[in-house]
């Protein structure tokens, strides 16, 4: 292997280290360890990421997650873009109960 090639594989093996140590804090995390409660004072946060983070935690918490339709629709008017979306994602997957909730 010539010096190119040996620098070529110590490069990818330096990105793939850094993309293990960029990646592994976050593994495991559930972001159903909150309470429903606990993810709508979360979409009242100052921080657009954290917005975005309760809306998709209320999403995953399925039928649990559908006490938080009206916080949700609230997030429709976010000025975060992303926040809005996962807001919208999450009152799409609650079917008739949060159709209802929309033609109020």
């Amino acid at each position: 292997m010539g010096a190119f090639g040996l620098l070529h594989r110590r490069a990818a093996w330096a990105v793939a280290i850094a993309g293990l140590v960029l990646f592994l804090p976050g593994c495991g995390r559930s972001k159903k360890t909150l309470s429903v409660s606990e993810w709508k004072q979360r979409l009242k946060s100052t921080n657009p990421r954290e917005r975005a983070d309760a809306a998709e935690a209320l999403r995953l918490m399925g039928d649990r997650g559908k006490a938080a339709i009206p916080e949700l629709i609230q997030q429709f008017k976010d000025e975060d873009p992303i926040a809005r979306r996962y807001a919208a994602e999450a009152v799409g997957t609650f079917g008739d109960e949060a159709a209802e909730a929309l033609m109020k």
